[in-house]
């Protein structure tokens, strides 16, 4: 069957709820609207290629881990991951001061948002952005022609043979893929990155780390409704609102036998088919590298809508909206978005969750009922409380990145006048922030995003 290419009808993403509109403390209505079935399959709508799964589309294949869902507001933050990489390495951390490659695969390509880019500043250059579904922009709509010319979508899953002859490309890239590679794939993976390469060809891969994000309690107690589980720390973390929900999330991977620090094993997986691996540690700063005169990061870049081929902006908070700084406001948001993508898998993990606990068999639904819900809540069906359970997370999540909103509305803030009073509750924020986290032994390396560079063929020189 000949593959469509799905066009998405995008929208800019929607900037930090403002805590003063939002009643965060008052119980969540308990009312929900008609689930529906579990999992439906629509051809008509969603062609060969997806699923939905309690409303949110997936992909359809039973081979293919990759767990989170491709509703807008995570292909997203692809795109932003896209535009932080680019604002503070460029368009590539490899050096090619001798001359762009000739041809490059882009290995999980997305909306296509790198190859875009790259398309426009290497003129001479061919493209091939391979996913495992079509949601990659038509070409012919909106490009010059002298650009679409020279790109191509495929959709293969990379963790099969790779769909093109020996020594075809000069140049492969992966960005955040790590999230659907099994731990035992990544070095079948590199020896067919290695097969498609041409000698001296060059190998970029960009991981991080997967976290789950959470508020301490330390920070959160004082503000919001508390859902509590047995008074244990999970994994050595510190007791926050959220547990039950951060092991499904690490359930999740587990049960694909992804690891979720792949930071620490692409290395050894790359350096069976691959020469001169090194590893070059991304650092997000604490304010946009672009903005030169105001310290509070007051320019907005321009995110290109890689759907229709025309500029628009996404709504990044400005200084004045929001305590963080452009790129810790993204990161952060980048992480919190990518749990709420996991949602049917956390849930699919809770419906075959058991745990063996002094004989008895403890099910999902128990575990989930465990907790201290209302009277009222406790009549509700189980996936009813598990959607108050990700609606609460969402809630507190939007309430931390917006919380200079309410500090501007309660004592007059503003970031130009203020700029003393934002620095010192940000140090104190981010001081306890990190104290929580290090008396509940959560080490530094586990946000850890990093490049890795090799080659097929002799050592070559690193942009870093």
């Amino acid at each position: 069957m000949a593959s469509k290419v799905l066009r998405l009808k995008r929208s800019n993403l929607e900037p930090p709820i403002d805590p003063e509109d939002q009643d965060f403390t008052s119980p969540v209505t308990v009312a929900q609207p008609d689930l529906g079935g579990p999992m439906t399959q629509d051809q008509g709508e969603l062609g060969p290629y997806f699923t939905r799964k309690y409303g949110s589309k997936h992909h359809s294949f039973w081979n293919v881990p990759w767990p989170l869902s491709y509703e807008k507001e995570i292909l997203d933050m692809d795109v932003l991951l896209h535009q932080l990489l680019k604002e503070i390495k460029g368009l590539t951390v490899t050096d090619f001061s001798a001359g762009p490659p000739t041809k490059v695969l882009d290995l999980g390509t997305g909306l296509g948002a790198w190859v875009l880019d790259a398309a426009h500043q290497w003129p001479n250059t061919e493209f091939v952005g391979l996913d495992v579904v079509p949601i990659q922009p038509k070409l012919d709509r909106g490009l010059d022609p002298s650009i679409h010319a020279r790109i191509r979508w495929v959709t293969s899953n990379f963790l099969q043979p790779l769909p093109f002859p020996d020594g075809s490309f000069d140049f492969v890239r992966g960005v955040n893929i790590a999230r659907g590679v099994p731990e035992s794939k990544w070095t079948f993976l590199f020896e067919e990155v290695a097969r498609v390469l041409k000698q001296g060809g060059k190998v970029e891969i960009v991981a991080e780390n997967i976290v789950f994000p959470y508020i301490p309690r330390a920070i959160s107690q004082a503000t919001s409704p508390t859902i509590d589980t047995p008074v244990q720390p999970y994994f050595g973390l510190p007791r926050h609102e959220h547990i039950l929900l951060e092991e499904l999330f690490f359930d999740v991977f587990s049960s694909r036998f992804i690891n979720v620090s792949p930071v620490r094993i692409i290395p050894s997986s790359m350096n069976i088919s691959l020469r001169n691996v090194v590893e070059v540690p991304i650092h997000i700063p604490s304010k946009s590298p672009t903005t030169d005169n105001d310290p509070r990061g007051e320019s907005i870049p321009t995110t290109p809508d890689y759907t229709h081929g025309k500029a628009s902006s996404i709504p990044f908070p400005a200084a004045s909206d929001s305590p963080c700084h452009l790129f810790d406001w993204a990161n952060e948001l980048r992480a919190w978005q990518a749990v709420l993508g996991c949602k049917e898998a956390m849930w699919e993990e809770l419906e075959k969750k058991t745990k063996e606990d002094r004989d008895i068999k403890e099910t999902g639904e128990d575990l989930l009922r465990s907790l201290p819900w209302s009277k009222e809540e406790r009549e509700l069906r189980p996936r009813q409380l598990f959607e108050l359970l990700f609606l609460r997370y969402e809630r507190e999540m939007r309430k931390c990145i917006s919380i200079s909103t309410a500090l501007r509305k309660r004592l007059g803030w503003s970031a130009g006048k203020h700029e003393h009073e934002y620095g010192v509750f940000d140090e104190n924020f981010d001081w306890l922030d990190r104290e929580s986290r290090y008396f509940a032994g959560e080490d530094e390396s586990t946000r850890h995003m990093s490049c890795f560079l090799a080659q097929k063929g002799d050592k070559f020189s690193l942009q870093v």
